[in-house]
């Protein structure tokens, strides 16, 4: 019998091998928080930061710098300056600041007032995101920085807001679209970095903004506001009685009312012989 024809079997090619999917980009979380709430003098100022992932930090200034963020009110003012630096300069992706003034306290009330600076920082650290988002910084994620969020688009440039506080008015970016979600945390600028870094920068602006103004106008040195900042301190309280309230003073906070309604009684009153006002 003739021997059977021998078969061989080509080896089949190796299927390459897929290529691995790119890693998904960080979400990004964005903390906020406001200064000069409860002032007597001067603008309501709020901070918006988006942080660097600590782990993408390259130097030890910039990881110590990251770690000892927390409450601008426990800090030190050459501290919180200094602070302030480093997050401007090396470890935000973006920030913003945002300013409501004394004026427009008095039209809305100080929450929603509040509430417009918070949405002004948002804005300016949404503007300053496109340039930032395709740095390297960008290429880790942390936990800090994580959230569980569809992927960003200029209506949507956050994933997350963390605010300091109990109460957060919902923000869109360009002021249409959906509002991007949003956490308040109570004492959020002990808990979160990214709030403890806008609480630094608001503070740190609005301090500045109200030296230059006394720098400008030294007369408002009598009523303490180089170093009370527009809070009521005894100095304040006692300038504000004697010399009445200046331009930007909240004028219908206590006890600013009260003053304004005592110098117009006063104004009011008959004169008696000697000059004075009759009782």
């Amino acid at each position: 019998m003739p021997p059977k024809p021998k078969v061989t079997f080509a080896s089949a090619a190796a299927a390459p091998a897929p290529a691995p999917a790119p890693a998904p980009a960080p979400a990004l979380v964005v903390g906020v928080d406001e200064c000069g709430r409860g002032c007597l003098y001067g603008d309501v100022v709020a901070g918006a930061v988006v942080l660097k992932p600590r782990e993408t930090l390259t130097s030890d200034e910039d990881r110590a710098a990251y770690d000892a963020l927390t409450d601008s009110k426990v800090l030190s003012a050459k501290r919180r300056e200094a602070l302030a630096e480093a997050i401007r300069t090396r470890l935000a992706v973006s920030y913003g600041i945002g300013r409501v003034s004394p004026r427009v306290i008095e039209d809305v009330n100080i929450l929603q007032a509040t509430m417009r600076a918070m949405h002004l920082a948002l804005d300016m650290a949404a503007a300053s995101l496109p340039a930032a988002a395709a740095s390297p910084s960008l290429t880790a994620s942390a936990p800090s920085l994580t959230a569980s969020a569809p992927s960003l688009t200029a209506s949507a440039p956050f994933a997350k807001i963390q605010v300091d506080g109990t109460y957060f008015k919902p923000w869109r970016a360009g002021g249409s679209g959906e509002s991007v979600p949003y956490e308040c945390i109570v004492k959020g600028d002990l808990k979160e970095k990214a709030i403890s870094a806008a609480s630094i920068i608001a503070k740190q602006a609005r301090d500045g903004d109200v030296v230059a103004e006394t720098l400008a106008d030294p007369s408002l040195r009598l009523y303490g506001l180089h170093t009370n900042m527009g809070y009521g301190t005894a100095q304040h309280m006692r300038a504000l009685r004697e010399l009445g309230p200046r331009a930007n003073h909240r004028m219908s906070f206590a006890p600013i009312p009260e003053i304004l309604a005592a110098s117009a009684a006063a104004a009011a009153a008959p004169a008696t012989a000697d000059g004075s006002a009759s009782p």
